[in-house]
């Protein structure tokens, strides 16, 4: 009775912010930029793992088939399904913090941009995997040649596939969302 009613101590509570999850805090850094930290921290982890193994060929010999193609799989999974999937996981912790939607499906369509605009050439004959942008010529400057030419059909292209990827990982989270909802509501 002295500390007041249970509305009133509810209320003091939300007044502190200090008291609120650093999600709640600071929705920007957390679904804004971790996407996309997370999303380049992967591939950069990636890369240090595979420096990491011993060498497979000599520069006199070329890599073997499955390495390459082990590759390529690895590339698309990085390019295509997972942004599907820090999508889902953003979102969804972002519904079951009760937060505004904005911030994850800001940082889930950047990261879907920045891959979706990514495409992946298998150059067997080489020994390489070949990945470029159709969106960094966009954000350099039309003089520099150093992001390649600026081809507006293949970034239309990449676009869409961003659009269609963040698509995914809404409709997979509000599915996920719904199911959730619903099995609470039979229990």
């Amino acid at each position: 009775m002295r500390m007041g009613s249970e509305e009133e101590l509810f209320r003091s509570v939300l007044d502190r912010p200090e008291l609120h999850s650093v999600a709640a805090r600071f929705p920007a850094a957390v679904f804004g930029v971790g996407p996309v930290l997370t999303w380049l921290g992967i591939v950069s982890a990636t890369v240090f793992a595979v420096h990491l193994l011993p060498q497979v060929s000599t520069p006199q010999t070329e890599a073997p088939r499955w390495l390459l193609h082990g590759g390529y799989a690895l590339c698309v999974a990085y390019l295509r399904v997972l942004p599907v999937l820090l999508g889902m996981v953003a979102l969804h912790a972002a519904a079951e913090r009760r937060l505004a939607a904005f911030w994850p499906l800001a940082g889930t369509a950047l990261v879907d941009v920045a891959a979706g605009t990514m495409s992946i050439q298998l150059m067997a004959s080489a020994g390489q995997l070949g990945v470029s942008s159709s969106f960094l010529p966009f954000l350099a400057s039309s003089s520099s040649a150093l992001w390649g030419p600026t081809d507006l059909r293949a970034f239309s292209e990449g676009l869409l596939r961003a659009a269609c990827m963040l698509a995914i990982s809404f409709a997979a989270q509000s599915a996920w969302h719904r199911a959730r909802l619903s099995a609470e509501a039979r229990a």
